[in-house]
């Protein structure tokens, strides 16, 4: 996972160059991991939680508004797989 979050944190970054209210999930995905590193497993993917995977799946779908798209519009175009 450390692998991943390192190369996640750039482009994190640059989408938040763009649009600043994105800045909070380089925040919440760090929190997430220290969790992680402290030996709270549950942090990785714990529905409820700001888990690494919810905090990830929150980034994913501001990304989707951002670009003027909707899960269901890219699913019925096979892009959302």
């Amino acid at each position: 996972m450390p692998a991943a979050h390192h190369r996640v944190t750039p482009i994190v970054a640059a989408a938040a160059a763009q649009l600043p209210r994105l800045n909070r999930y380089s925040v919440k995905l760090q929190a997430a991991l220290e969790k992680v590193h402290a030996g709270e497993t549950m942090w990785v993917s714990r529905p409820l939680v700001d888990s690494y995977h919810t905090v990830w799946f929150e980034l994913h779908e501001e990304l989707i508004l951002a670009a003027g798209l909707t899960r269901e519009a890219e699913a019925k175009a096979g892009d959302a797989q």
